[in-house]
């Protein structure tokens, strides 16, 4: 009842949007179960994790990050060309949710699922990184953006299937293949600095931004349906990642460069 009246309040349209088609699916089937796997993941990042490790040596997990990095970049890659072969029909100044029966759509739904999961697959990424004693890679950024993602993914699959958020997948996929694929070249290599890493975070800066003015043409346009209350909190996630963003590459490549410019000198 909680979340029907929330839902309520952010668009009526939402309720008779639900996807009912995704009820047997796994994870989504109530919103309860993605909220379990968020408050577990948190509870484990903040408290239990760095208990269990205190006393104990980092783990190194090089061959489970290899195995881990390289089934990303296969998935990432797989959803990106589900997505890639539906985005010809993606309309950038109106895209509708997609729930009707027809082939096209259930195709968009089964991508915009298989993306979710990838999503709540993100945050053993942090899960790592309590078990290798690394934390000062537990940033805000980094926890603000896997449990965002994740459970935005998910209310989105399941109260607005496909529409505008499509547009989000095909960027996001191509570049966590990047991603993946650089971090599995270091888990691999002992080289750690890799010269186009700076160049990953350009390109997440530039797919806020593009994803934005898209969302923003959907939010002006009142002849599109699409709910405008999503577009909202889309519009403000996305403004505190590009923050957040902007942030990350100031302290680790505009102001680390001052500081051996200087050193130099």
């Amino acid at each position: 009842m909680v979340l029907k009246n929330f839902t309520l309040y952010l668009d009526p349209a939402l309720i008779g949007l639900k996807d009912s088609t995704t009820d047997d699916y796994p994870l989504m089937n109530s919103p309860l179960e993605p909220t379990a796997i968020v408050a577990l993941y948190s509870l484990f990042l903040f408290n239990l994790g760095p208990k269990f490790m205190k006393n104990r040596d980092a783990f190194s997990l090089k061959k489970v990050m290899m195995v881990y990095n390289f089934v990303q970049v296969v998935l990432n890659f797989v959803v990106f060309l589900m997505v890639a072969k539906l985005m010809p029909n993606f309309n950038l100044c109106c895209n509708p949710v997609n729930t009707s029966n027809s082939p096209e759509d259930i195709a968009i739904r089964r991508a915009h699922y298989c993306y979710t999961l990838l999503k709540f697959l993100d945050l053993f990424d942090t899960i790592f990184f309590v078990l290798r004693k690394k934390h000062q890679q537990i940033t805000l950024l980094h926890v603000h953006h896997h449990i965002g993602m994740a459970m935005t993914t998910w209310a989105t699959a399941k109260y607005l299937p496909g529409g505008v958020a499509f547009f989000v997948f095909i960027w996001n996929t191509f570049i966590h293949v990047l991603m993946y694929g650089y971090y599995l070249f270091t888990s691999i290599s002992s080289m750690r600095a890799v010269w186009w890493k700076k160049y990953l975070t350009q390109l997440q800066l530039v797919q806020h931004c593009f994803v934005s003015s898209v969302f923003m043409i959907h939010l002006f346009n009142t002849s599109c349906n699409y709910s405008k209350g999503w577009l909202i909190y889309y519009l403000l996630n996305a403004a505190m990642s590009i923050y957040l963003f902007l942030m990350f590459y100031k302290k680790n490549y505009i102001d680390k460069k001052q500081v051996s410019d200087k050193k130099v000198y």
